[in-house]
């Protein structure tokens, strides 16, 4: 303190010089007061609060609820900040197939709620002992012993046994997302009814072939022997929901570069190579809706090899509509060239197949 000051200035700095020491001894104190009931409410959250009471599963699955609980690593008295839903999410997926992906939320003060989404088989491989089965993103769901055991003890995506589709409308939509009501509705369905053991997208199943099949795991994605299958087979199959195209019965992947595949046992689709998949199944889907609108019963060969370009070749004896314009999410489309009512393939002067639709570029 400067010895010039006068004493009414040194009592006056002495005075503030004890406020600001008061003032910082108050902020530690408060500082710490906070740090303990932080961790006091830590604690009981840990100790005494928080704790799983109250389980509840909501979606449409043909596991039952206990069961879906039953392997989720999740059980009563579990705190809920310790929960790890990853881990939640991977005990359930693993163990049973069927469902597809998951969602799991915490519902303060005591509750956890776990929505199921439910997958299917979209194909099957044949291997020694049977078929193994494969929903679009290449998870094995399981092993069938034949074909004819799925559909003796599968029911459709969404619970609709094999009859009940064949009682609806073939162009009856079915609502992907439920009520809660509705979900619990599904659930206790399951649980009072005899349990499928498949679930199937589709009445038909799309079987794969010119693969070998190295590990199956239920519960696990599919183990090719030449890795770029799966990418492959997963990016097709995704492409087939994208367009809506089922009644798709066969799928040749021995060749990369000469992929085929087969409609309903009656039209061959020869895709090429991977290149511009996403056109050409749009083509597909377009190609397929009209000639199945045309004559459904009509066979012949679906032509996508060249570059935005469809040509469609019947086999058989068939009188078809006329030319008529299509459009597809791609680039302009030119008409659809109706060949004349004959029973042998319909060419060309130059004996090439009928073009059926093509691309041209939209002026700038």
């Amino acid at each position: 303190m400067p010895e010039n000051m006068s004493k009414e200035e040194q009592r006056r700095e002495h005075r503030n010089q004890r406020q600001r020491q008061h003032r910082t001894r108050m902020q530690f104190f408060y500082i710490a007061l906070i740090a303990v009931v932080l961790i006091i409410g830590l604690v009981l959250s840990f100790t005494v609060f928080f704790h799983v009471s109250k389980m509840e599963v909501r979606g449409y699955s043909i596991y039952t609820e206990s069961e879906i609980l039953g392997v989720s690593g999740v059980n009563k008295g579990d705190n809920l900040f310790l929960i790890n839903q990853d881990k939640v999410k991977e005990h359930i997926t693993k163990k049973l197939p069927y469902i597809g992906e998951i969602s799991v939320k915490i519902a303060l003060p005591n509750k956890i709620i776990i929505t199921v989404y439910e997958t299917s088989i979209k194909s099957v491989i044949e291997v020694k002992d049977g078929y193994v089965l494969l929903d679009e993103n290449g998870k094995v769901l399981g092993k069938s012993p034949s074909l004819d055991d799925l559909y003796d003890k599968g029911v459709l995506e969404g619970g609709k046994t094999f009859a009940e589709a064949e009682a609806e409308e073939s162009t009856e939509e079915v609502t992907e997302e439920a009520t809660s009501e509705e979900t619990s509705e599904a659930l206790e369905k399951v649980t009072d009814s005899e349990k499928p053991t498949y679930v199937l997208y589709d009445k038909s199943l799309v079987v794969l072939k010119g693969l070998k099949v190295k590990e199956a795991k239920p519960g696990k994605t599919i183990v090719f022997k030449n890795d770029k299958e799966v990418k492959t087979y997963v990016e097709i199959m995704n492409l087939f929901m994208e367009n809506e195209i089922t009644g798709i019965t066969e799928l040749d992947l021995s060749d990369v570069y000469n992929i085929v595949m087969k409609y309903e046992d009656r039209i061959d689709v020869k895709i090429g190579s991977v290149t511009n998949l996403t056109d050409k199944m749009a083509f597909a889907a377009k190609v397929i809706k009209e000639q199945d609108a045309a004559t459904p019963d009509q066979e012949g060969v679906i032509d996508l090899t060249i570059d935005k370009k469809a040509y469609f070749q019947p086999l058989t004896s068939t009188t078809l509509p006329p030319s008529t314009t299509t459009t597809l999410p791609l680039e302009a489309v030119e008409e659809t060239t109706t060949p004349p009512e004959t029973t042998e393939p319909q060419t060309n002067s130059s004996g090439k197949p009928i073009q059926v639709a093509s691309t041209t570029s939209k002026p700038q």
